[in-house]
């Protein structure tokens, strides 16, 4: 399983887009948004979740600051190839800082 989580700030243009390969299940962990799911926009909340089956059209859009995670079977290969730490069949070593709590 592949794992992502992400800051969105508010008003920022999503793409909504399919993943051939992986079903993902998407989480808001803090906010306020809307989940797309294959034919419209559903509200979420803090802590709401959606599944988007393989081959589903789906992604996120919100107004406020938000706080995003993913969770997908088998791992988003399809995202990773084009991130610039795939390459040649090996994951590339990333680097990494530690964030403030604010």
């Amino acid at each position: 399983m592949g794992i992502h989580y992400t800051h969105r700030p508010a008003n920022v243009p999503e793409i909504c887009h399919i993943h051939p390969l992986a079903d993902e299940c998407l989480i808001l962990w803090r906010g306020q948004a809307q989940f797309y799911m294959g034919d419209g926009w559903l509200e979420a909340e803090t802590n709401d979740c959606a599944l988007a089956p393989c081959g589903v059209y789906h992604g996120t859009r919100n107004q406020v600051e938000c706080i995003y995670g993913g969770f997908a079977s088998p791992p988003q290969l399809d995202l990773l190839m084009n991130s610039g730490y795939y390459k040649d069949g090996v994951f590339l070593p990333v680097p990494w800082e530690r964030l403030s709590v604010q």
